[in-house]
């Protein structure tokens, strides 16, 4: 198996480079280490599907597609857990496929759609005119709910503007990503913390 570097992967997606084999997207990440956000919002789905349309590899270009969906869920989902529902489209949509339910063409073509719903969702807290932190207060009000009215959601947000201002310890990614340490790494940056 081949490692690839964001920047092999953009030139993938954009046709100036063929890759060798079945590839794994970051796959030894230390623990600790800061996650890379994937920014399929840069991708060409069109340029992306005309390529994959003529691709003789085309399990392995669903398969790079798949893990990049996959890290990119995990990233949005530790920022907002209100978000489980793509999880849960995805892991169903694989489980399709697995099953002889739909063919790779399909898969390919449903792990497009996603991923541009993935694109919505990262770029909603603007159209909402909110942080990430506020949207995902939002979401745990208003999620599963009733349809609200334009003032109702107005409202809401204000609500969770105050609620957010009021967390002076809201953690950051970055200490939501050491929580992943193993203790052995925690223990091992505190006592060099120390010394």
């Amino acid at each position: 198996m081949t490692t690839i570097s964001t920047r092999m992967l953009a030139k993938w997606f954009h046709g100036e480079y063929q890759m060798p084999d079945p590839i794994i997207a970051d796959p030894h990440v230390e623990p600790g280490a800061k996650a890379k956000t994937v920014d399929l919002s840069q991708v060409d789905f069109a340029v992306l599907e005309k390529k994959f349309a003529k691709s003789k590899t085309k399990n392995i270009e669903a398969q790079q597609l798949r893990a990049l969906i996959e890290r990119k869920l995990d990233n949005m989902i530790r920022m907002n857990a209100s978000r489980y529902d793509f999880l849960d489209r995805f892991q169903k949509m694989i489980e399709e496929y697995n099953n002889g339910a739909m063919s790779i063409e399909q898969l390919f073509e449903e792990l497009v759609n996603i991923s541009k719903d993935l694109n919505e969702e990262e770029q909603r807290h603007v159209r909402e005119n909110v942080s990430e932190e506020q949207l995902a207060i939002f979401g745990i009000l208003t999620r599963p709910g009733p349809d609200l009215d334009p003032k109702e959601i107005e409202s809401i947000k204000k609500v969770c503007k105050e609620l957010a201002g009021s967390f002076p310890d809201f953690p950051t990614n970055d200490e939501i990503e050491a929580l992943d340490q193993p203790q052995e790494e925690k223990m091992r940056k505190l006592w060099n913390r120390k010394s």
